[in-house]
């Protein structure tokens, strides 16, 4: 994906070289909701398991101030799949439409939403994109609550669910 500018901001794919900063970030931004151990990000990043598998990797999208040059928000999704597993904007961060950039750069099909976070239940920012809940469901499309706290949720853009009902009506 090609990097977009602009005034304050750049969102670019992650790469290897941002492995620390990725750490740092979801360490100091997500405690005590989450954490990514390096060799997942390794996973992410490169497409290459611990054990030295290799997958397709996911893109991680990553937004930094120009001006101060720290990251300040981070989404990871599937390539292929495109399902959103990750979106994060820094406190500090929030209510700047960095989110939104990042979604209308990315163009998920799916948004995996965890709805117990410290910073709130993040359901209604992705409504207002044009998401809707489909129900809760593990990472293969099983229907079922999954998560320690039944608190993973499934959203779909709206425009992909209308098309497909018009189509179940014809």
């Amino acid at each position: 994906m090609k990097p977009y500018y602009q005034d304050k901001w750049v969102i670019r794919e992650a790469t290897i070289d941002d492995m620390d900063n990725l750490v740092s970030f979801f360490d100091t931004n997500l405690k005590g909701d989450w954490f990514m151990l390096k060799n997942k990000w390794l996973k992410i990043l490169t497409g290459i398991a611990s054990d030295g598998s290799k997958h397709t990797p996911d893109i991680c999208a990553i937004v930094e101030d120009r001006e101060v040059h720290i990251l300040v928000a981070v989404a990871v999704m599937s390539r292929y799949t495109k399902k959103l597993f990750n979106l994060i904007v820094r406190g500090d961060y929030r209510n700047q439409g960095i989110g939104k950039m990042l979604m209308e750069y990315l163009h998920p099909r799916y948004v995996r939403c965890k709805t117990d976070m410290t910073a709130g239940n993040p359901i209604k920012f992705y409504e207002k994109l044009n998401y809707v809940h489909v129900g809760n469901y593990d990472l293969w499309g099983n229907k079922a609550l999954v998560g320690k706290n039944k608190n993973i949720a499934w959203m779909e853009i709206a425009a992909k669910r209308c098309c497909q009902e018009v189509m179940e009506l014809v």
